[in-house]
Order: structure tokens, then C-alpha cells, then sequence
């Protein structure tokens, strides 16, 4: 019942975006890797920028930076859909490797960014 909803698939490692109920794309993806898991539940972007540097720490305490992250969906806390140039195109659809973000390759990640607005839906679940 919603106009428009992204739903992330964390055990298939798929995406899907619908609009009025129906499936308009279908993505592989990179999730959060078993030490950084995505959250599961049911959010709603809250925030978007074209380009942003993100930087954290690893599992282990060593900090990580990663910079021009682009496309950026954020959906809950730290956590957003977002391009992930630095992954090979073979992690998508096969490893969760972030840590609690959805990645895609850029190109697909500029499509989610243009068609979800503030306020989207975003179900996660395993």
C-alpha cells in the first residue's frame, strides 16, 4: 500500500523498488557483512546527498574512511543504500561486505537515488 518501496532482500542479497505495487527494478546487492549486519525492519530514507565521505570503525576498533561515496539514501542511523565503487561488480548478488549499508554499483545506486524521495519505505529483512 504504498506509492513507492524498497524492499532488501539480506539473504538473497536483492533489492527490489516498487511503485504502486509493482516491481520496477531488481538489484543485486552488498549488504552488511555477519560482524556488521543490516538492520532489519521496516524504515524510511530520511536523508540524501549526492556525494559524502563516511568513515567508522571496523569490528576489530581500526578506523575505516572511505571517501566520494555517491548516491546516498540514508534509511536509519548510520545506515543507507548507496553506490560502492570499491567493491568488484562479483560481490553484488553474493557477499555482504559493508558495514550495515546496502551497496550497488554507482550506476544503480544514481537510479535509486533519483526515483526514491525522502520518505520512501525501506523493508529490510533476512
Amino acid at each position: 500500500n504504498f506509492s513507492k518501496m524498497i524492499e532488501v532482500d539480506l539473504v538473497t542479497k536483492r533489492m527490489y523498488a516498487y511503485e504502486n505495487g509493482q516491481i520496477v527494478q531488481t538489484f543485486l546487492i552488498s549488504a552488511g557483512a555477519p560482524a556488521t549486519p543490516t538492520p532489519v525492519g521496516e524504515f524510511h530514507i530520511y536523508a540524501k546527498y549526492a556525494v559524502q565521505n563516511m568513515s567508522g570503525f571496523n569490528p576489530n576498533g581500526t578506523p575505516y574512511f572511505q571517501p566520494h561515496v555517491r548516491w546516498v539514501n540514508y534509511f536509519t542511523g548510520a545506515d543507507a543504500i548507496h553506490g560502492n565503487y570499491w567493491r568488484p561488480l562479483s560481490y553484488f548478488g553474493n557477499i555482504n561486505s559493508s558495514h550495515g549499508c546496502v551497496g550497488l554499483p554507482d550506476d544503480l545506486a544514481l537510479w535509486v537515488y533519483n526515483w526514491a524521495p525522502i520518505g520512501t519505505t525501506v523493508i529490510t529483512h533476512s
